[in-house]
């Protein structure tokens, strides 16, 4: 199984008020070259994939022809947002991207199992789990370590991913 890894995108980012629209399409034409030609079986994409929690329309667009363009490649493709990622708007197409083997998780779901994204062979048999977690908000750390008291907040960040 070959697996490719990315994160911090930051789609919509200008620098120095330049737009680096151009710079992120010619960056997913390599990507995907470098996904067909080397034959990669998991994308996995680490957020932050817009650079703010509203992203501006041409920062969706791009994206959106970027998941469009990998639908003709076997490719499994997982994305976790990140502190920059509006969890709504990662989430959002997410019950249709799953039919395309795009596989969202924005936020902490309610039901853990939604984070276990199984790897299949070619015959459908299952070879790799991956835990797709996202980036922990403070409402989620403290979902998770609800019933317990905490003096330190390191100690409950710590318990919380554990």
């Amino acid at each position: 199984m070959k697996l490719l890894h990315t994160a911090d995108w930051h789609l919509g980012l200008r620098l120095y008020k330049k737009d680096i629209s151009e710079e992120h399409s010619r960056f997913f034409e390599w990507l995907l070259e470098l996904i067909s030609t080397r034959n990669i079986d998991v994308l996995m994409i680490s957020g932050d994939v817009f650079d703010q929690a509203n992203p501006t329309h041409e920062a969706r667009s791009l994206y959106y022809h970027f998941l469009l363009q990998l639908i003709s490649i076997p490719c499994k493709v997982i994305i976790t947002g990140g502190n920059h990622d509006s969890p709504g708007v990662l989430n959002a197409p997410r019950d249709l991207l799953k039919k395309l083997d795009i596989h969202i998780v924005g936020n902490l779901p309610e039901d853990m199992e939604e984070e276990l994204v199984p790897i299949k062979d070619k015959d459908g048999k299952t070879i790799a789990l991956v835990l797709a977690v996202p980036y922990l908000r403070d409402p989620d750390i403290h979902a998770l370590t609800r019933d317990r008291e905490y003096e330190d907040k390191r100690a409950q960040v710590r318990d919380a991913i554990r």
